[in-house]
């Protein structure tokens, strides 16, 4: 065979390969966009049953018959 010939082989077959990572990375790069967001709407939507700095009831100061 010609080396012009073995010359475009080779070529075509590294940029066949640099083709086939780039868009293994790009996949990746989806899936993983893909997950974060749904974590952050996770994170987002997440509801607390009370209020996290006074506890499960409500203030004291609240119930009347604390007031004087």
């Amino acid at each position: 065979m010609d080396a012009k010939v073995l010359d475009h082989m080779h070529a075509a077959r590294e940029q066949a390969l640099r083709d086939g990572f780039a868009d293994e990375i790009n996949r990746r790069e989806r899936e993983h966009k893909v997950v974060l967001e749904s974590l952050q709407r996770q994170l987002l939507m997440r509801t607390y049953p009370y209020d996290p700095f006074c506890g499960p009831y409500p203030p004291y100061w609240r119930y009347p018959y604390y007031r004087r």
